[in-house]
């Protein structure tokens, strides 16, 4: 798999399984808020560590222009080529 496929898996499965552990936290037990919480915290982390091989740059860290400037800004959606350096993040694993 590569860097978008992985990216997007766990997003697609962490997500809802981390509200699901929030909502079953707030209706059944704490302990599974406290799941809730720490398997959220890990997934953000997880998605946070994912870089581009050639530039090191956090895959999920993207440029944005507001009024004229330019700045990188966490967003969450996956180019298919790396902001900085140009490489294709579907080829890297």
């Amino acid at each position: 798999m590569n860097v978008r496929r992985r990216v997007h898996l766990a997003m697609l499965v962490g997500f809802p399984l981390g509200v699901f552990l929030f909502l079953a936290g707030f209706l059944l037990h704490r302990i599974f808020l406290g799941l809730g919480v720490v398997f959220q915290l890990s997934l953000l982390g997880y998605l946070l560590t994912r870089k581009c091989r050639v530039c090191n740059k956090a895959v999920l860290n993207n440029p944005v222009t507001c009024l004229g400037t330019k700045s990188f800004e966490l967003t969450f959606c996956v180019p298919r080529r790396c902001t900085l350096c140009g490489a294709s993040l579907e080829d890297q694993r």
